[in-house]
């Protein structure tokens, strides 16, 4: 079967469906995981606001603008991959927007990632949890690449095909309408080939 013949040209559930799938479970596990985060800091909170043994400023930063610029992030590129699969199973997906939404998911994520890694030398923090967290979200970045690779090729066949395919205008049909709308007379030409008569001579 050809790649233009199938239910789902130009696109390949192959290339599309397991990192779709691996973008939503990683996406939600980081999502579960910023939430459980969250609770545990409110469960150690004092009478009088503080947090038990810990620097209160910083905590109270990460909470109240850390974690929810991170919760923002994570539910935007959660909302694009899904509006991509629902676009895909409604045979709607355009080459040109499933790039645009590749293009700003790994944008985002390539500046997070490297946020942490500045973050996590800068504090020295744990070598296991920082080991996690950065290998989460390199294989997420990984999962965008493909995807946004894959969209850059069909995005160009897309633009090949198309302009190898444009119509194209013939000179004579509009010279035709023009001496048609100026009153000049055009001659008719039949497909056929003339008929001849051939007659025995008397």
């Amino acid at each position: 079967m050809s790649a233009s013949s199938h239910s789902h040209a130009p696109w390949r559930k192959a290339i599309l469906i397991p990192f779709w799938m691996l973008q939503l479970g990683f996406e939600l596990f980081m999502i579960i995981i910023l939430v459980l985060s969250v609770n545990c800091l409110s469960q150690k909170v004092d009478e009088d606001g503080n947090i038990y043994g810990a620097d209160t400023h910083a905590l109270r930063y990460a909470e109240h603008i850390i974690f929810p610029i991170w919760l923002l992030i994570l539910c935007l590129c959660l909302s694009f991959t899904l509006a991509e699969i629902i676009l895909f199973a409604r045979r709607q997906l355009k080459p040109f927007s499933f790039l645009i939404t590749t293009v700003i998911k790994s944008t985002i994520w390539v500046v997070l990632l490297i946020l942490d890694i500045i973050s996590v030398v800068d504090n020295h923090e744990s070598f296991i949890e920082s080991a996690i967290i950065i290998s989460i979200e390199v294989s997420l970045l990984l999962c965008f690449w493909i995807h946004l690779v894959y969209a850059g090729v069909i995005y160009h066949q897309f633009r090949k095909n198309t302009r190898l395919y444009a119509p194209v205008k013939h000179p004579g049909s509009s010279l035709a309408l023009q001496d048609h709308q100026h009153g000049v007379p055009t001659a008719e030409y039949s497909s056929s080939p003339p008929h001849k008569s051939y007659m025995l001579d008397p």
